[in-house]
């Protein structure tokens, strides 16, 4: 029986995680620098949504997704993927700044 959600290979796995931290950094230094450090809710769901979708576009035009869909790897899965690490970092910065 074949997975439900198959996974990119590890290498691959480990350099999406790696951009998708520097994109989330990059978008909230940019926020950082424009409104403050603390954000709504809303707002941070915000920063994880546009952190995914500009990983999905990065992997875009590296030719990545072409390539990992020929592995079995969906263009959801990316996304879904690239949301993990800046959710972990969102959750950790409202945590430390005790929102």
């Amino acid at each position: 029986m074949a997975p439900l959600v198959r996974l990119p290979p590890p290498p691959f796995l480990g350099a999406i995680a790696r951009r998708s931290v520097v994109l989330w950094i990059g978008v909230r230094g940019l926020l950082a620098i424009v409104g403050g450090v603390r954000l709504a809710p809303v707002a941070a769901a915000a920063v994880v949504v546009l952190t995914a979708g500009l990983l999905e576009l990065d992997c875009r035009r590296r030719h990545e997704e072409l390539f990992l869909a020929n592995l079995g790897v969906a263009s959801a899965t990316l996304f879904v993927l690239g949301a993990i690490a800046p959710t972990l970092a969102e959750v950790t910065v409202a945590l430390v700044l005790g929102r």
